[in-house]
This record gives structure tokens, sequence and C-alpha cells, in this order.
């Protein structure tokens, strides 16, 4: 036997039917929107871990001054490291041929043995071969093209 409450909660809820539904659309709406974001979130987060493991990038960048290579040394002996990248960087101003300004530039050294380093450089444009022993000049697209610089 169903009580009376019941029966007028069930009468009461049946006139409310469109509202009811709504609510649970509502609801449903913005569980499945939760899932989709969290399922791209992770995507994203494997996708940026894939690229910085296969291209060697960094996850801590840090300034030190003076950095010594002793300095270098001494961090690479501490097992929180699994690769370090010590170099030396500096501003710049220069003078380019067919330029009426000087420009600023930035130079860092680049270590000798780039296949086990961190963000391993990438060229798309050379007039060296990058397995030989080399050194020279690396000129950022970004640079070159605003600069009209051409290789």
């Amino acid at each position: 036997m169903v009580s009376p409450l019941l029966k007028k909660t069930l009468r009461d809820i049946w006139g409310f039917k469109t509202q009811v539904m709504a609510i649970a659309m509502i609801l449903a709406f913005g569980l499945s929107l939760f899932v989709t974001s969290w399922n791209t979130y992770k995507s994203l987060r494997k996708t940026q871990t894939s690229f910085n493991t296969s291209h060697h990038f960094g996850d801590i960048f840090a300034d030190f001054y003076p950095a010594s290579t002793q300095f270098c040394r001494e961090f690479r002996q501490m097992p929180l490291f699994t690769s370090l990248n010590c170099a030396t960087q500096a501003s710049v101003f220069a003078k380019i041929t067919g330029q009426t300004s000087t420009k600023r530039g930035y130079l860092k050294t680049v270590p000798d043995n780039t296949r086990d380093v961190l963000n391993q450089l990438f060229l798309f444009e050379s007039r060296i071969d990058p397995e030989s022993d080399f050194s020279g000049l690396i000129v950022h697209k970004a640079f070159a093209t605003a600069n009209k610089i051409k290789l």
C-alpha cells in the first residue's frame, strides 16, 4: 500500500516533470563536460611529457651567477638531477652588414656533446654539417626573418 504522502509527492513530481528533466539534463551535460575536459587535460599532459622527453627539453630552468664549471660538477653529482646543462650566456649588440641600426642579440654556448644535453638545437637551415665539429654562429629564425638575414 502506498502512503498518501508518497502519492502526493509523486503527483507533484509528475507536475514538475519538465523542470526535473531539465535539471537532470543540466547535471548530465555538466558531468560530460567535466569528463571531456579531464580527458583533454590528461591527453595534453601526456603529449607535453612525450614532446619534452623526445626533444630533451628541461623541466627546470634557473640562472646562477656566477656559475663556474666547479659549480656544474657539484650539481651533476647530486642524485636529484638526471641531466644538467650548464652554459655561458651574454647579451650583445651587433652591427649587421646592410642594416642601419645596431641589433641586440643573445649569445649562448652550446656543449660539444649535443646528443645527451637538454634543449637540443633544431636547425631549419644550415651551411654546415651539424654532425661535424664546428664553431660558428647560429641565428634564431625569427631574428633572421625580422632582419632579412639570408643563410
